[in-house]
């Protein structure tokens, strides 16, 4: 009759929760915690929490004042996104948190050797205007740490012994921040040394040296101490002359490093001479006995040391036909 009515009714849920961050502190050093605040939201309303802390890092927590570590220095844009009931996404405001510390680096160059001058470069990069205050090495050999407040270049050390260490730098800047950075630094050593069955060579017979040096790619310079020299590695020698002989072996590597070895006197070489007395009184008859007197010397080596030995050989020989004595 026109007078007819329909009525429906439909209850919509509208959520309108936005998350609002803030920190206690717009600056941290590396290595500090910095706490994250949002506002209060009412939990029964949100499914899903998602903290974007800005290193790569996530966290699905939908707590308060929440503790953040930055181990790093640089700045890191912190958010946080949550998802209603509804499935409606919301963003927070981006909070930035600077984190203070300069970035630590340094190089090293020089010969890698035993006691030669390692020199040491700060390659170190400050950060959001803060200088670099202060640096401190520790170069990991046992001696003490050694800190300046001007930018090392060519800070010079010497390491003793041959190993692999870990050297460290720490830098401090102008906000009282420390970053640190840690390198290895291998040291290598080369020994010089050498020896022989005996310290006595005859003349004009070959003497055999042993090398027994240590390390890696090397290069040998023998001194033989009468002129000659040879670059073998266990070379062979032939001493032409009588005397006593100074030995040296200069060794290098491929990287420059070297040691020497010097033997004062290490080699004699003998002077021997065949002689023979015969008495100015014989019997000339067949058969005629004749004493022989033969006089001898000889060095030898004792626990290093070169002595001399001497004395009279006697020999009796028996003549039976005419003719002289040789």
């Amino acid at each position: 009759d026109g007078n007819c009515e329909s009525v429906y009714r439909q209850t919509l849920d509208v959520i309108d929760e936005k998350p609002v961050i803030s920190s206690d502190k717009a600056e941290i050093c590396a290595g500090e915690s910095v706490v994250i605040s949002r506002n209060e939201l009412d939990a029964n309303l949100i499914d899903d929490w998602y903290w974007v802390w800005g290193d790569g890092t996530y966290a699905p927590n939908g707590g308060n004042d929440i503790s953040k570590t930055y181990r790093n220095p640089g700045t890191y844009n912190v958010m946080l996104q949550i998802r209603d009931r509804n499935g409606c996404v919301t963003q927070s405001n981006t909070l930035p948190i600077q984190v203070n510390g300069s970035l630590a680096n340094f190089n090293v160059t020089g010969l890698r050797c035993v006691n030669e001058d390692r020199l040491f470069n700060d390659a170190s990069t400050p950060l959001h205007g803060y200088g670099i205050t202060s640096w401190t090495w520790n170069f990991g050999d046992g001696t003490p740490e050694e800190q300046t407040t001007t930018k090392p270049q060519h800070y010079e050390h010497i390491f003793n012994t041959r190993g692999t260490y870990d050297v460290t730098l720490t830098i401090r800047d102008a906000a009282g921040c420390e970053t640190v950075v840690t390198q290895p630094v291998t040291v290598i050593a080369v020994n010089a040394q050498f020896n022989t069955a005996t310290q006595i060579a005859c003349q004009n017979m070959g003497l055999q040296f042993s090398n027994a040096s240590s390390g890696a790619n090397l290069n040998y310079t023998w001194d033989f101490g009468d002129g000659t020299g040879s670059r073998d590695v266990h070379p062979v020698k032939t001493y032409t002359a009588p005397g006593k002989y100074t030995v040296k072996l200069d060794i290098a590597d491929n990287e420059g490093c070297s040691s020497s070895i010097q033997k004062d006197e290490y080699i004699t070489v003998p002077d021997p001479k065949a002689k023979f007395t015969v008495p100015s009184t014989l019997n000339v008859c067949p058969p005629a006995l004749v004493q022989l007197n033969v006089p001898w010397a000889y060095d030898y080596a004792q626990d290093g040391v070169i002595l001399p030995v001497d004395g009279l050989l006697g020999a009796d020989r028996a003549l039976y036909a005419e003719g002289s004595l040789q």
